[in-house]
């Protein structure tokens, strides 16, 4: 139950994750036309880091005095939780309209509380079932309706 609350500031930054993710798929897919898929990315993901610098400002970083270790997992986080991904939503994204890149990539909490069940021996509560179960309804439904428009 307290899982399903939410407060204001985070359904706010919720709401902003959900326009920033229809602006990197619409404006992605332009960018896909017009460069190359490391360039767009540059793009994109430098936009987000000017953003971040914003709310995480570099003082903050250095006043945080993280470690040369806590640099690499940093980085590593990044590269397989950012980079990667990214690369390959972007290059899909660059053979395939935005709106089918969309539908597709509502499979992403699916497939991460698969994996983590698969693989971190986590365990799929009420909660999950039933929001890994919306979200395939969702996804037939969409699919099915846009084969027969």
């Amino acid at each position: 139950p307290e899982v399903l609350k939410g407060t204001q500031k985070g359904i706010i930054f919720a709401l902003l994750a959900a326009v920033s993710f229809s602006i990197f798929n619409i404006s992605g897919k332009s960018l896909t036309q017009k460069y190359s898929i490391w360039t767009g990315l540059i793009y994109l993901l430098g936009a987000a880091t000017l953003f971040w610098s914003f709310i995480n400002t570099p003082m903050d970083i250095i006043n945080a005095q993280y470690t040369a270790e806590d640099w690499k997992v940093f980085g590593v986080i990044a590269l397989i939780s950012i980079l990667v991904p990214y690369s390959l939503y972007y290059y899909g994204l660059h053979h395939i309209q935005s709106s089918k890149a969309i539908i597709i990539s509502t499979l992403e909490p699916v497939v991460t509380i698969a994996s983590e069940w698969m693989f971190l021996n986590g365990t799929m509560g009420p909660i999950q079932i039933a929001g890994a179960v919306c979200v395939v309804r969702v996804r037939l439904r969409v699919v099915l309706v846009s084969r027969h428009a």
